[in-house]
């Protein structure tokens, strides 16, 4: 069937084409058809007879192109959204596996209201804890500096979403000290209160 459409579309062209070139010997000798059972009676001359057939031709050509199109227009339209659905999932995958590879420095300024930097300096001894999602708190081996009565600490390789705690021991007199809340990377600053 599928040189159906193109071969009636020809036939009709070459009906048409020989009804013009044969017009003369078809003369008006009139064509009539009647369907008693449908109240249908057509009357017409042989050349109108036959430029119809060649139109019926053309007609059943273009119907046997476009026959079942919305169908397939919907198979393609179903194919398209499951693409899309796979693409999409396949997109967010990538990126989720991105996030995971993903990882951050972190700068803090640890601050210790009241006390000034020197006594930090020489007197403090800070630690720093990192937690992953599911994971307990494990020490990390950052070292904090004290400049210009300051106390800073750079942290790097952290994962998106992983937390950061950090406890000081003034060792004069045996203070713990601890960070008000876990920092959910990327915090930049943190306060420390006396416990």
């Amino acid at each position: 069937m599928f040189w159906t459409d193109i071969v009636l579309f020809f036939a009709g062209l070459i009906v048409i084409a020989l009804a013009f070139v044969l017009s003369q010997r078809l003369g008006n000798k009139p064509v009539q058809f009647g369907f008693d059972k449908l109240g249908l009676d057509l009357k017409a001359d042989r050349l109108t007879f036959v430029l119809v057939v060649g139109l019926v031709l053309i007609g059943v050509g273009v119907f046997f192109r476009y026959q079942n199109y919305e169908a397939k227009l919907h198979n393609l339209d179903l194919q398209v959204e499951a693409f899309k659905s796979e693409h999409n999932k396949n997109l967010e995958s990538l990126r989720e596996e991105l996030r995971q590879f993903k990882v951050y420095d972190l700068g803090l300024n640890i601050v210790f209201p009241n006390v000034p930097g020197e006594d930090v300096e020489k007197s403090f001894e800070i630690q720093i804890f990192t937690k992953k999602q599911n994971e307990a708190f494990a020490l990390r081996d950052y070292k904090p500096i004290t400049n210009f009565g300051e106390t800073f600490v750079n942290l790097s390789n952290l994962n998106r979403g992983e937390r950061v705690r950090i406890v000081a021991l003034d060792k004069r007199n045996k203070t713990k000290w601890e960070s008000n809340s876990d920092i959910l990377v990327p915090e930049t600053q943190i306060v420390m209160t006396k416990k």
